[in-house]
């Protein structure tokens, strides 16, 4: 698709680029998302080689390009939109909804540490930003559920590890009964499986309990 002549000007290249993203999110199904938003991906490549490097315009450019790479899943790319990202951040004097995004290409690429600390700064500078307590709220489940999927037990544990028992919900106690069962601490495994028991009724929990030759809890 070719894109009009803008001339020079960034300004004009970035409000092409939210020109065309507000036409997509507005009516083109899914499957085309892609391709319809590639013209919005050049026009914000334009405005990033036409404005100064640092500059407001290019910060803003940096940031609208790095948020579609991240937060779109058609056109996603990680890899590219780090660097915009981190450059947003770094150059912001207060709260920025890159926080937000950067965390979330962090947490994409399984770098839970530092999208965790990238989310809290930013919710230290506006501790209002509801979307990044609801990432923080799930990020322990998240560094499970990675753990999990890689089938890395110990892993599992360590993530698990970190909340403290009081906060942990059924699922967490499953999952740490499930990983220390895998490393053979049998014993920890039936505690942790009864810790999932008494806050929710769970499926195969017999199957679990007999896998570690202990009976299970009677349920009242």
């Amino acid at each position: 698709m070719r894109l009009p002549f803008l001339g020079r000007d960034p300004e004009k290249e970035l409000a092409a680029g939210r020109a065309v993203e507000a036409r997509v999110r507005a009516g083109v199904a899914f499957e085309a998302r892609g391709l319809a938003l590639r013209p919005a991906i050049e026009h914000y490549q334009r405005a990033l080689g036409l404005a100064r490097l640092g500059s407001a315009t290019w910060r803003e450019a940096a940031f609208q390009l790095g948020s579609l790479l991240v937060g779109e899943n058609s056109v996603r790319d990680v890899e590219r939109a780090l660097p915009l990202l981190e450059a947003v951040v770094n150059a912001a004097a207060g709260y920025h909804p890159a926080y937000y995004y950067l965390g979330e290409a962090y947490a994409l690429r399984r770098r839970y540490d530092l999208a965790e600390a990238v989310w809290r700064r930013g919710l230290g500078l506006d501790p209002e930003r509801g979307e990044i307590r609801d990432v923080l709220a799930y990020l322990p489940l998240d560094r499970v559920r990675d753990a999990v999927g890689r089938c890395d037990h110990a892993g599992t544990v360590s993530a698990v590890e970190r909340v403290a028992a009081a906060e942990r919900s059924a699922e967490l106690w499953l999952r740490y009964g499930d990983a220390l069962a895998a490393l053979g601490r049998a014993a920890e495994a039936g505690e942790a499986w009864r810790r999932a028991l008494a806050l929710e009724p769970l499926k195969g929990m017999r199957r679990r309990f007999g896998s570690i030759g202990v009976p299970p809890p009677r349920v009242d």
